[in-house]
């Protein structure tokens, strides 16, 4: 059975939940990486960038440590098809609509950032951008009173690629990921308008409580 608590890690990781040593390199050799660790080459701490790099190395899984749940319920909640149904009706209150989305295709970007500290005394931000692309065989939603009560899903393809300051520092090929067959969702995912917009959080969330 698929895993409905898939992460970013599982995707661009697998299951070393780490780089590659070639990637790792990249890494390092990066604009942004030399530009810290020249910083730091300026500063009494100088030989502390091992310590820094193993900072680095440490915090990288943080940065997938995302439910792919709230990205695509984030993403599919931004549809014409679905928002058009976050608004609440006092008529149509307690209906169900089955939508089967005519956009079968996701395209995310993340911005997560790393902070290096030495010393407890911050010396350089690294930032990353995560990019997603997955496509979907089969994609339904239930919604209904401002919420999403089911997702209903085949499996999907996709790529991924991870850039620091626009070098490219790992790419990924995903193959067929297996999502879950069905969800029930108990409290519902709130659709997203204007004025509330989605939190990441509110999926997985929704998910603990329907599996109890």
């Amino acid at each position: 059975m698929a895993n409905p608590q898939l992460t970013l890690a599982d995707l661009f990781l697998g299951p070393q939940q780490q780089l590659s040593e070639a990637e790792l390199q990249r890494l390092e050799q990066a604009s942004d990486t030399h530009g810290a660790r020249e910083q730091l080459a300026g500063r009494d701490d100088a030989n502390d960038w091992p310590a820094v790099w193993e900072q680095v190395q440490a915090q990288l899984p943080r940065l997938f440590d995302v439910p792919l749940l709230d990205i695509l319920l984030a993403s599919w909640a931004k549809y014409k098809q679905v928002s058009q149904y976050a608004k609440t009706d006092a008529k149509e209150a307690g209906k169900r609509t089955t939508l089967d989305l005519d956009k079968r295709s996701l395209s995310s970007t993340h911005k997560p950032r790393v902070e290096l500290r030495v010393n407890d005394q911050p010396i350089a931000t690294l930032p990353f951008t995560i990019k997603l692309e997955l496509k979907f065989k089969t994609l339904r939603l239930t919604v209904g009173d401002g919420r999403i009560w089911r997702l209903e899903s085949g499996n999907c393809e996709g790529v991924g690629s991870v850039q620091l300051s626009g070098q490219t520092i790992l790419e990924r090929s995903f193959g067929k990921v297996d999502l879950p067959g069905k969800i029930d969702f108990a409290d519902g995912i709130p659709i997203p308008t204007a004025d509330q917009p989605y939190h990441w959080g509110d999926g997985p969330k929704a998910l603990r409580r329907a599996a109890g």
